[in-house]
């Protein structure tokens, strides 16, 4: 039992990536954030107001990716087509599901532990301005939204 107003501090894993998929702790282009049950992202020049409106549900999305049942390699390519399909028809905001992992082996979720290092690294990274968790109504720590680059 704890006292009353204690504070507790989540395990907080954060990494700065750069384009090529490499981890580092000096400037790099995105910002990522993993807390276990919220998973966030974004390019360092991304205004923070923009990703909480994401967070939010201010921006709902417009198209959606089901990657259930997908192996990890398929996942990837197929997140990176879509990204760009979706970004040349002027998207903006895109839902991805990627599940929790519940039924996995271990009950540990393989894509979901995945997602974060494919929106800010690699062919996928290039269409992403921000990401973050979604609401629980739309699929809540197994599903995130995506905000797309303009263009």
């Amino acid at each position: 039992m704890c006292a009353r107003g204690a504070r507790f501090k989540a395990r907080v894993r954060r990494r700065s990536v750069d384009t090529s998929g490499a981890v580092s702790s000096s400037s790099s282009e995105f910002e990522l954030e993993d807390l276990g049950s919220t998973l966030r992202g974004r390019r360092r020049d991304l205004d923070r107001g923009l990703l909480r409106k994401l967070r939010g549900g201010a921006l709902p999305p417009t198209a959606r990716l089901d990657l259930h049942g997908s192996r990890v390699e398929d996942a990837r390519d197929l997140l990176a087509q879509f990204l760009e399909r979706q970004r040349a028809q002027g998207h903006r905001v895109v839902l991805i599901i990627c599940g929790r992992g519940n039924r996995s082996p271990g009950g540990e979720g393989i894509l979901r532990a995945k997602i974060g290092t494919w929106l800010s690294a690699g062919p996928a990274s290039r269409h992403v301005l921000g990401f973050t968790s979604a609401r629980p109504e739309e699929g809540g720590d197994g599903a995130v939204y995506v905000l797309l680059r303009s263009g």
